[in-house]
């Protein structure tokens, strides 16, 4: 394979990890905002503070294992379109391509 299909696959990458950041960050905090009224009540019945991180932090963490899972399975396609179309509709490009 040429550098020009390795450079492309760098820069997807890095790409997709400055993405990953700001969604993540952009989930916690959207997370966060629509339960205020949730966690102010929790506050007042007298629920620990440990309590209300651990519900807050637990559906983050299941909406962020929807997010890799459906993300990792369009990436793939999206990926293998992408390698077709750099380099070739007819080339077995994928399997050489991974790791």
């Amino acid at each position: 394979m040429c550098k020009s299909t390795y450079l492309l696959g760098f820069v997807l990458t890095v790409l997709s990890f400055f993405f990953l950041f700001f969604v993540l960050y952009g989930v916690t905090i959207i997370s966060i905002n629509e339960h205020k009224k949730d966690v102010a009540l929790m506050n007042l019945l007298g629920c620990k503070h440990f309590t209300i991180s651990q519900y807050v932090h637990a559906e983050t963490f299941i909406e962020i294992c929807f997010g890799v899972i459906f993300g990792g399975a369009v990436g793939y396609f999206f990926d293998d379109y992408i390698l077709r179309v750099v380099e070739g509709v007819n080339m077995n490009i994928h399997e050489s391509y991974l790791w």
